[in-house]
Formats: structure tokens, C-alpha cells, sequence
């Protein structure tokens, strides 16, 4: 699961879920 912050910061247990 990967979620956004207001300013687009990814969230995620894995960074790899962001970017995948």
C-alpha cells in the first residue's frame, strides 16, 4: 500500500511500492 503526503512524500512500508 502506498499513500501520498499533502506535498506528494511517499508513505509505504516498502519506498519499492511507490516507485513499482
Amino acid at each position: 500500500m502506498c499513500r501520498f503526503a499533502g506535498q506528494g512524500t511517499p508513505i509505504a512500508s516498502n519506498l519499492e511500492e511507490c516507485l513499482g
